[in-house]
């Protein structure tokens, strides 16, 4: 009877050791879509055309990550401008993926830079972290675009999904950046993963969330407790648009919908209806850029300023 007991116990424990490595595995080292194929693949899907890209005047940018490895982006200059939009791109992307917004944010006068996040594209890195390392690295990239622009009149950040997780710790650090759109975020990575687990497997979070982070965190990544934008958000003074599908089975929108009701000031959200995960630009184009407009023009003072700081302090 005791050996009994024992041997269940010794199955279960492997039993959840085997499958809080597997998501572990899964959220920090998962299999990232090669360089080349993201760009083949956008244009596949008519995004943007290769002969607009390559008439966009472009610096491919190497620097030295905080964290010790080299993280990679593209430039893509307006001549004459100090305004300036990084976009960061989604979970096991490339920043090829944020081409498609390149067209509307130079229309408006703004420089873009274009950065692959760590572990992704031609960035290094050995695991995702979603903004507790990668936060600094985007703080790294505002400090290149003040070296290129010299004093900015505006710098924003346009950034999907796992793009918007990192934007958002970002924002918690670093108080240069006078708006941030945010497309498909989630309010808080364990929540995130709980939905995750019972949509795609059939699971209780507990206790393969709360195993798999320690691993992650043994493995040199983060406790899934350390990313929670909601936790971040009520802190917050900058202005924040929220974009999400109404269809996102990936990421439910009510999370951006809960993140904007924590917000105290300075917001704006869209549900974009019937639209899948980070799918409202290529599904609503023209209200997806409308809304922007909107966004944008309410808080003009930022671009009017000469100074950048004061709408995001």
């Amino acid at each position: 009877m005791i050996f009994t007991a024992a041997a269940l116990l010794i199955i279960t424990i492997t039993i959840i050791f085997t499958l809080s490595f597997y998501l572990c595995r899964k959220v920090i080292k998962p299999v990232v879509t090669d360089y080349d194929e993201t760009f083949k693949l956008e244009l596949e899907l008519n995004r943007f055309t290769i002969d607009y890209y390559n008439s966009l005047p472009k610096e491919e940018i190497f620097i030295e990550s905080p964290n010790g490895y080299k993280i990679h982006s593209i430039w893509v200059p307006l001549a004459g401008s100090k305004k300036t939009v990084i976009l960061l791109h989604g979970f096991t992307y490339t920043l090829f993926g944020s081409v498609k917004y390149v067209e509307f944010f130079r229309k408006r006068g703004f420089n873009l830079l274009m950065p692959d996040s760590r572990y992704h594209g031609k960035s290094g890195g050995s695991h995702i972290t979603f903004g507790y390392y990668e936060k600094y690295d985007v703080k790294k990239w505002v400090d290149l675009v003040i070296e290129k622009t010299g004093t900015p009149e505006c710098i924003g950040i346009h950034a999907e999904s796992m793009g918007a997780s990192i934007a958002i710790q970002h924002a918690s650090i670093d108080k240069r950046v006078s708006f941030y759109i945010t497309d498909s975020i989630f309010s808080d990575m364990e929540d995130a993963l709980a939905y995750r687990l019972k949509s795609d497997y059939h699971l209780p979070p507990f206790p393969f969330i709360p195993a798999a982070s320690i691993i992650s965190r043994l493995h040199g990544a983060m406790y899934f407790k350390d990313i929670s934008p909601e936790k971040i958000m009520p802190s917050l003074n900058v202005p924040v648009l929220f974009i999400h599908g109404s269809s996102d089975t990936y990421v439910p929108p009510n999370m951006s919908q809960r993140l904007y009701d924590i917000k105290k000031n300075n917001k704006k959200i869209w549900i974009a209806p019937d639209a899948e995960h980070t799918m409202s630009y290529i599904e609503h184009k023209e209200e997806y850029e409308k809304q922007m407009d909107e966004f944008l023009t309410f808080y003009s003072d930022c671009f009017n300023s000469k100074s950048h700081y004061n709408c995001a302090d």
